[in-house]
């Protein structure tokens, strides 16, 4: 906003990039419970994520992660293979795992209030989670760069994955709830096409 003494105020509206991942400097991380006493931690090997918006106006952004479900590795594949399989991510009916924001606030600084939708094994569930602002800087392309890091936690069952085995009493092999992190770093492409633009 600008403001010339004696005026009113004029509100302008900052212009519209579009910021490319960095996948070299990115990773989406992911833990859950193993029979009730160990955690099992992994991550998604490929995936993409692009953000339309302004820096100095976070507001108007739109962020959108798509998420190869095949790529899970967890360090074992056995257990990769029982993950991709219909009793968990269903990768060859459900390829993809999707986010698409629908809300972004400035909470403070270097906090961002997120809400959008999820889709995971067919099934979109809203979502809302805080990201954090980890700086604003020039690359050696030239180009400018950010980066942003995220934590939430998730129910499986809301994705319909619920399959479980028994271990006695009220022992279960897999946790219910995965705690998935994310840390992107972006890079400005180009002023966004009016057509990629979030609406107001």
């Amino acid at each position: 906003m600008t403001q010339t003494i004696g005026s009113a105020p004029e509100t302008t509206t900052p212009t519209p990039s579009l910021w490319k991942l960095d996948p070299s400097h990115s990773s989406i991380s992911f833990a859950g419970r193993q029979m009730m006493i160990s955690t099992v931690r992994g991550r998604f090997s490929d995936f993409d994520a692009h953000v339309v918006g302004s820096d100095v106006a976070p507001e108007s952004a739109s962020v959108v992660v798509a998420v190869k479900a095949a790529s899970v590795d967890s360090g074992f594949e056995p257990r990769d293979q029982h993950l991709r399989s219909p009793d968990f991510l269903a990768v060859d009916e459900y390829p993809t795992i999707d986010f698409r924001s629908t809300r972004i606030q400035r909470t403070a600084d270097e906090r961002l209030a997120i809400e959008g939708g999820l889709t995971v094994k067919g099934v979109t569930r809203p979502i809302a989670f805080e990201a954090t602002f980890n700086g604003l800087t020039v690359g050696m392309s030239g180009a400018r760069r950010s980066a942003f890091a995220a934590e939430l936690t998730i129910d499986r069952h809301d994705f319909g994955i619920t399959w479980n085995m028994p271990l006695g009493g009220d022992a279960v092999l897999v946790g219910r709830t995965i705690t998935l992190q994310f840390e992107f770093t972006f890079e400005e492409a180009a002023e966004a096409p009016d057509a990629a633009a979030p609406a107001a």
